[in-house]
């Protein structure tokens, strides 16, 4: 190495030739281009290598150093320092015998250590580079809205799902408030049915799940919702990653199998209830219609005997057609009952269709009548709706909720009373009002808030299973209309029936 007398100046730079013109040099000029060598006041002057093609050859020529083959480079009398970079021995040991100087052999391994390290750094950021992209390519990858939060609650990264979901472009989404974004308000949440998990994050330094509603371009969702703190060497939390995944759809279908294994279940209900009423029914029938039997079966032996006894005589013809209208009377009340009975008891499409109201009290009254003789009740009718009032029910619903009620009102008075049936149509409102009141004794306070509860019954042991009022709000709700008791112990009990009218 050959130092000329202004190398010590730190205003003259040093003058440097670069034997070697590989991959090394390439990256020792990249370096002296990008200035990161400030401490070091040096200049290339010029580069030499047999291959004038080599990559630091071309790399000098672009940046406007001269190039040369290495004897000539060797013989210039302007370069204070040579860098040696072919890792040829022999020329190393040549240079040293040109250019003598003790400091050759130093600042040559000094460039190799700089080279070296340089090559590890940029082999590092290559690395870093790659799994950047790795990250980046699984972050936007990932089908779930996905976001980094700072502990300030300000966005500072989202994946391409959250982008493409929120329907906002990533320059309106970094750098604003996470609650802005996914609940488009001004505070973070704080209610208690919507909790914030980021503020537990914080506090806990744990993940945490929970289920939030948020916005997305296709208005309000479902999301599961997990947060997971991210920490510095110190265990501080620096970041917190969100990710959401979008379970609206399973909660529809859930919603949906729900839905339908309630309604199998309320069918089975009404049908059980349905059932109870019926064995109610027949122990009251039996007697209704073995009373007409009996008598139609005496009349029947009347008749027989007459025409046995007197076939001609015209006064036992009279008697005798007196005798058969009794017959046909009651067999058509017989024929009534289970009539009334049947269409009771089968099951009914379950389509809606339109209902005479008048005519379904009057079909369960006539259900009743024995009960109501039996108990010396007075019945008290008045149809102030319509002739012919029709409102929308599936078909037999009607008269299984009107048949509960009517029992409840008849078992209130086991010693006889007043049951005041009636009818009325509320113009302004739009519906058909059913009214059935009794004079029994009534329920108590305490009662009134439970006796829509499924299984409670005040009847006591072995009375009923407490479905029917369950099952009759069942059915008045389903078919749009609302059911209201109002009762004083003591005094009776009146039950209020709303439908709306069908539209036309």
């Amino acid at each position: 190495m050959r130092m000329t007398e202004q190398s010590g100046s730190d205003d003259i730079p040093i003058r440097m030739g670069i034997v070697g013109g590989g991959s090394r040099c390439r990256m020792l000029l990249e370096m002296f281009e990008r200035q990161e060598l400030q401490d070091f006041k040096g200049v290339v002057v010029g580069v030499a290598d047999v291959d004038p093609k080599a990559p630091g050859m071309l790399k000098a020529r672009d940046m406007g150093i001269i190039t040369s083959d290495p004897e000539r480079l060797m013989s210039r009398q302007d370069v204070d320092l040579y860098v040696e970079l072919t890792g040829e021995p022999s020329v190393r040991e040549r240079l040293e015998h040109i250019r003598v100087g003790k400091y050759f052999p130093v600042i040559t391994k000094l460039f190799y250590d700089i080279l070296r390290v340089r090559s590890k750094e940029l082999e590092t950021e290559d690395e870093l580079e790659q799994t950047y992209r790795l990250l980046k390519t699984m972050f936007d990858s990932i089908q779930e809205d996905i976001m980094v939060v700072d502990p300030n609650y300000i966005i500072v990264d989202v994946n391409e799902t959250m982008i493409r979901n929120s329907g906002l472009p990533k320059t309106e989404i970094v750098g604003r408030y996470c609650y802005q974004v996914s609940h488009r308000s001004l505070t973070p949440c704080q209610s208690p049915d919507h909790p914030c998990p980021m503020k537990e994050v914080l506090a806990t330094g744990r993940p945490v799940s929970t289920s939030h509603k948020h916005f997305t371009k296709e208005g309000r969702r479902y999301f599961e919702v997990v947060h997971y703190p991210i920490k510095d060497k110190q265990g501080r939390i620096t970041l917190v990653l969100e990710m959401a995944r979008d379970i609206s759809e399973i909660l529809n279908t859930r919603i949906k199998r729900t839905e339908e294994r309630l309604k199998q279940d309320y069918s089975r209900l009404v049908m059980e209830d349905k059932m109870i009423s019926l064995g109610k029914l027949m122990a009251s029938t039996v007697h209704e219609i073995n009373n007409p039997l009996s008598g139609t079966l005496n009349l029947a032996r009347l008749v027989l005997a007459n025409l046995e006894e007197s076939p001609g005589d015209p006064h036992i013809l009279e008697e005798n057609r007196e005798y058969l209208r009794i017959v046909c009377s009651e067999l058509d009340r017989c024929s009534k009952i289970v009539a009334n009975l049947l269409f009771f008891s089968r099951q009914q499409p379950r389509e809606l269709h339109r209902v005479r109201v008048d005519e379904t009290v009057e079909r369960v009254l006539a259900i009743a009548q024995h009960k109501i003789r039996l108990q010396q009740i007075e019945v008290s009718r008045s149809y102030a709706a319509p002739e012919g009032a029709e409102i929308a029910f599936e078909g037999g619903q009607l008269d299984q909720a009107l048949m509960n009620v009517i029992f409840n009102a008849l078992e209130a008075m086991p010693s006889g009373g007043q049951l005041t049936v009636s009818t009325r149509l509320d113009r302004e409102l739009g519906e058909v009002v059913i009214s059935i009141k009794d004079t029994g004794h009534g329920i108590s306070k305490t009662d009134m808030s439970r006796i829509f509860e499924p299984f409670f019954s005040t009847k006591g042991e072995g009375k009923g299973v407490g479905l029917g009022l369950s099952v009759v709000l069942g059915i008045v709700k389903a078919h749009g209309g609302s059911i209201d008791f109002d009762s004083t112990p003591g005094r009776g009990t009146e039950c209020v029936m709303r439908f709306p009218l069908p539209k036309t």
